[in-house]
C-alpha cells in the first residue's frame, strides 16, 4: 500500500472538511416536514437519481460493502434510529439511502451543507433534517423527527458532528445527539465504517457493519438513560473500528506550543 496521507489537527472537535459557505444560515421559513405533492415529487426523482449515483460512487470508488445488513429486516416496519461514524464526506451521503433500499430516510446534518453549490438545495429532497444555529427554530426539528419516527421512516444521526476522511478511530460524541431516541422511544442501531487492506489496490475497502437494536434503558432517569445510550453505542462502534486493518490517512495531533 502506498504511504499514508498526513492530516494534522488540534482537537476532535475540528472541521477538517469545511463547505464552500460555511456560514450558511436556514430561512426564517424553512419547513422540516413537507408533506406536499410538489416535494414529494421531486423528492421520489431526486433520491432515486442520487440512489443510482450514490451505488456506482460507493462500489467502484470507495469499494464499499455492508455487513450484517440484515440486522435491520426486522424493523423495516417502524421508525429507528442509525448512529454513525463519520468518515466519507461524499460516501456518508449516499449510505443511509443504500442501506435503507426503498424505506424514507432521513439524516440529521449541520446548516452549512445546505450552503453548498447546486447540491445544497438538492439536500432537503433527499432528506437533510438541518440542526439551526437559531434556537427558537429547534422545537420544528424536533416535531419532524418526531413525525418521522411515527410515520415509520429512520433517520441517521452523525454524533461526532465533523466528517473526517479515513478516520479509523472513534472520536468523542455529543450527548445532546442522542435527544432523540429518548423522546421517541425508538431503537438505535450502529453503522459502523471500517477500512481494510485491499489487494493490489492503493485504496484500502470500506466494509459498513450494522449492530443493534439498542434500546433507551428505561428503568434510569431522562438524563442518565440518554448518557448510557450514548455510552452503549460508542462502545458498540469502537468495537467495530477496532477491526480498521490499516490508515489511508494518519492523523497527527499538533503539539502545543
Amino acid at each position: 500500500m502506498a504511504k499514508n496521507k498526513i492530516q494534522y489537527f488540534t482537537g476532535f472537535d475540528e472541521d477538517l472538511v469545511e463547505t464552500a459557505d460555511q456560514n450558511y444560515q436556514l430561512k426564517d421559513n424553512f419547513k422540516w416536514i413537507r408533506t406536499d405533492w410538489q416535494f414529494n415529487f421531486l423528492a421520489t426523482v431526486i433520491s432515486a437519481g442520487a440512489k443510482a449515483f450514490g451505488y456506482g460512487f460507493n462500489k467502484l470508488v470507495l469499494r464499499q460493502r455492508f455487513a450484517n445488513l440484515d440486522v435491520l429486516k426486522p424493523y423495516r416496519g417502524q421508525g429507528y434510529f442509525i448512529y454513525a461514524n463519520h468518515t466519507q464526506p461524499v460516501g456518508d451521503v449516499f449510505l443511509p439511502m443504500l442501506a435503507g433500499g426503498a424505506r424514507k430516510y432521513y439524516v440529521i446534518c449541520a446548516q452549512a451543507n445546505l450552503g453548498m453549490p447546486i447540491i445544497g438545495p438538492l439536500l432537503p429532497y433527499g432528506g437533510a433534517m438541518p440542526i439551526p444555529s437559531d434556537i427558537h427554530q429547534l422545537p420544528s426539528l424536533i416535531k419532524a423527527v418526531d413525525y418521522h419516527i411515527k410515520q415509520g421512516d429512520f433517520v441517521t444521526v452523525y454524533p461526532e458532528a465533523h466528517v473526517w476522511p479515513y478516520y479509523t478511530g472513534v472520536r468523542p460524541f455529543s450527548e445532546a445527539a442522542f435527544h432523540f431516541p429518548i423522546t421517541t422511544n425508538a431503537p438505535s442501531f450502529v453503522m459502523t465504517n471500517t477500512y481494510q487492506k485491499a489487494r493490489r489496490e492503493n485504496r484500502p475497502q470500506m466494509i459498513t457493519y450494522f449492530d443493534g437494536p439498542i434500546y433507551p434503558d428505561s428503568t434510569l432517569p431522562r438524563k442518565e438513560r440518554q448518557r448510557k445510550l450514548m455510552q452503549d453505542v460508542k462502545q458498540q462502534m469502537e468495537k467495530r473500528a477496532a477491526l480498521s486493518d490499516v490508515e489511508y490517512v494518519k492523523y497527527v495531533k499538533r503539539k502545543e506550543k
